[in-house]
C-alpha cells in the first residue's frame, strides 16, 4: 500500500516538530528516538510569525506531507510573557496548518497540559475549560493522540475521543528520589508518602507503589478561604515522628498548600521532609509572594520537580530538576510502528 507521495506505509516519515517554546524537549526526544534506531526520523522547526496587530501565524518550516508528526509544545510560558490561553490557541492554529499541509496524522506532546485544574464545575457559573481545550484540539481531523505528563485529573481523558497518555511523574522522579534516600541511608520502610490534600490521596498511593514504599500513606486535609489561600490544615495518617516524609502532588503553584503541609509534618516530628511534584509552576499568590520565597524559607530538605515546566532553582541546592525528554522519547517510540504500543510502565 502506498501513500500519495510515493512512500510505502512501512517507510512513512516520523517528524518531531518543535515549536520555539519547546526546542530543548524536542531535541532530547530526537536523540532518544535516534538511539532507539527509529527509521525515517526528521527534526523540523515550527515558525511563529506575527502580523503588526500581533495576530500569530504558526506553521512548519518544511514539508510534512504524508508524515506522522509529533508536535512538541509548551503551553505554559508565563515567565516569557506568553499566557496559557494564547499558547493553546497558537497550538490549535498550528494543527490546522499541519492538516492543510497534508500531514498523515498529528500527535501532540505537551509536557504540561494547561487548564487541567478546570475539569469540573466546582461553583455556579464556572466553565469546564479542560473540556473546551479538548474540543479545540479535536477540531483537527488528523489529530491522533495527546501525550502529557501527570494530568491533573484522570477524568480529563473522558473529554477526548482520541487516546490521552498521561505519563506518571513518579516514573520520571523515582530514580533520583531513591538515590537521595540511599545517600541519606534511609530505608523505604522508614518513609511515609503524604498527599498535601485529600484530593491527591490516590496519586500519593500510586507514587508510593512506584517507589516500592509499602507503608501506609497519609494526607493533609485543608480548608481554603479562597483560591490559593489555605486557612487551616490537619494531618491524617500514620505517625511521622522520626520518619522521612515525601509530600507528593502533581503540581506546586503558589506553594501555599504544600509548604503548610511540610511545616505541619515537621511540627509532628518528621525527621526529613521531601517535596516532589511533576510540575513546578511556582507562581505568585494574590499577596504577591513568590512560591520560591515560600520554599526557600520552608523546613524542607529536598525539592524534586520535572522540567515539564521550566524551573529556575535560583541557586538553591535542595532543588533537583529531572528531565522529561528521555521518557517522552521512550513513549513516542512505543507509539510508532517499531514500538510495541504498550505504555503501561510509563502511566
Amino acid at each position: 500500500m502506498f501513500i500519495n507521495n510515493g512512500e510505502s506505509m512501512t517507510t512513512r516519515k516520523t517528524i518531531v516538530l518543535a515549536t520555539p517554546m519547546a526546542e530543548n524537549h524536542a531535541k532530547r526526544i530526537v536523540q532518544v528516538l535516534e538511539a532507539k534506531g527509529l527509521k525515517n526520523l526528521r527534526y523540523v522547526s515550527a515558525t511563529v510569525n506575527h502580523f503588526n496587530d500581533q495576530e500569530q501565524l504558526p506553521m512548519p518550516s518544511e514539508s510534512v506531507r504524508g508524515a506522522n508528526v509529533y508536535v512538541v509544545d509548551d503551553l505554559r510560558q508565563g515567565v516569557n510573557g506568553v499566557n496559557p490561553l494564547e499558547a493553546v490557541m497558537r497550538l490549535t492554529i498550528l494543527m490546522n496548518a499541519l492538516q492543510h499541509a497534508e500531514a498523515h496524522e498529528v500527535s501532540l506532546v505537551v509536557p504540561h497540559l494547561s487548564f487541567s485544574r478546570q475539569d469540573r464545575k466546582a461553583k455556579p457559573r464556572e466553565p469546564i475549560t479542560a473540556q473546551v481545550v479538548a474540543k479545540m484540539f479535536q477540531i483537527c481531523p488528523v489529530f491522533k493522540r495527546l501525550i502529557t505528563v501527570e494530568v491533573h485529573a484522570d477524568q480529563i481523558q473522558g473529554f477526548y475521543d482520541r487516546p490521552l497518555a498521561s505519563i506518571s511523574g513518579a516514573v520520571i522522579l523515582r530514580d533520583d528520589i531513591l538515590d537521595t534516600l540511599t545517600t541519606w541511608d534511609v530505608s523505604t520502610d522508614d518513609v511515609i508518602v503524604v498527599s498535601p490534600d485529600a484530593g491527591g490521596a490516590k496519586r500519593a498511593r500510586q507514587f508510593a507503589e512506584t517507589l516500592g514504599i509499602s507503608t501506609l500513606i497519609g494526607e493533609c486535609s485543608k480548608y481554603r478561604s479562597e483560591p490559593g489561600v489555605v486557612a487551616s490544615m490537619i494531618y491524617l495518617g500514620p505517625k511521622v515522628a522520626g520518619k522521612t516524609v515525601i509530600l507528593y502532588d502533581d503540581m506546586v503553584d503558589t506553594g501555599g498548600t504544600i509548604v503548610s503541609a511540610a511545616e505541619l509534618l515537621k511540627e509532628q516530628g518528621a525527621s526529613r521532609v521531601i517535596i516532589a511534584a511533576a510540575h513546578g509552576l511556582l507562581s505568585h499568590d494574590k499577596a504577591g509572594t513568590a512560591a520560591h520565597d515560600k520554599l526557600s524559607s520552608a523546613a524542607v530538605d529536598k525539592v524534586f520537580f520535572t522540567d515539564a515546566v521550566d524551573v529556575d532553582s535560583q541557586g538553591d541546592d535542595r532543588y533537583v530538576i529531572v528531565p522529561v525528554g528521555d521518557v517522552l522519547g521512550d513513549v513516542i517510540f512505543e507509539t510508532t510502528k517499531q514500538g510495541d504500543g504498550s505504555l503501561t510502565k510509563y502511566c
